[in-house]
């Protein structure tokens, strides 16, 4: 008897760490649909979002993962009745999935605000259509994680099926809002202009500038001003583009 009480023991707490995995993938989820949302210029293809998700899944779902285990852990040793999840638990992933989501929400909703001068007009509407619809699920996924914890273990099944599917529509809606018009485009301003005795089109090497901090919206009128005369003939003779930067701007964990 000793040692089958240990091995259930031990089972259990193995079992909400599987729970607290699966929530600090999922915060790791909603924080790389944030990301992709203030980096417009970032793709939608496993190239460009699955680097981005591993890297958010390595940091942050990690300290995700241990914060929900303890949390689970604190629940257990304070709760009545002995806690036993499943290795997928319905009851504990929605209660991770509101939590989660509502964070979500909030930090979309915070950087739209923070970010909203520097988003084009366009990507903050997309990125407000992505925050609403991810402030919708988080408001269902509460009330599901209420109904769930108050009738118990009756109709797995079921929750189990409406939890998927509102929990799919928390991560697809944001990233649909996300996606750009099909006649989007990157723009680019290009000038002709003469070097010396050689057109542009004729000159053998192209030198690239790349000016970190320093924005085009404030160059380009001190320029046309005369106080930097060589900015203002870089401007004039060659093509300007504004680079992409990936926001927050602070370096990566």
């Amino acid at each position: 008897m000793p040692e089958v009480y240990s091995y259930d023991f031990a089972m259990r707490y193995l079992r909400m760490l599987t729970n607290s995995v699966v929530g600090g993938l999922i915060v790791a989820a909603y924080l790389t649909v944030l990301v992709l949302h203030l980096n417009p210029a970032l793709g939608l293809d496993p190239k460009g979002a699955v680097p981005l998700f591993v890297t958010m899944a390595l940091f942050y779902g990690v300290h995700a993962a241990a914060l929900f285990y303890v949390l689970i852990v604190v629940w257990q040793v304070l709760a009545v009745e002995v806690l036993s999840p499943g290795w997928l638990s319905v009851r504990l992933l929605g209660w991770i999935l509101a939590g989660a989501s509502t964070l979500g929400a909030a930090l979309m909703w915070t950087n739209l605000v923070g970010f909203e001068a520097a988003l084009d007009p366009p990507g903050a509407q997309r990125m407000t259509a992505a925050a609403i619809a991810l402030t919708a699920c988080a408001v269902v996924l509460g009330a599901f994680a209420c109904f769930r914890y108050s009738v118990g273990r009756r109709n797995r099944g079921l929750s189990a099926v409406l939890l998927g599917v509102v929990a799919l529509a928390s991560f697809v809606l944001p990233l649909v809002a996300r996606r750009p018009a099909p006649d989007e485009r990157p723009t680019v301003r290009a000038t002709s202009g003469t070097i010396g005795e050689l057109t542009l089109n004729e000159v053998p090497r192209v030198s690239m500038i790349l000016l970190d901090g320093a924005s085009l919206e404030f160059i380009a009128p001190v320029a046309a001003q005369g106080r930097l005369p060589h900015f203002g003939r870089l401007l004039d003779e060659g093509a300007v583009l504004h680079l992409a930067t990936l926001r927050p701007t602070q370096p990566a964990p």
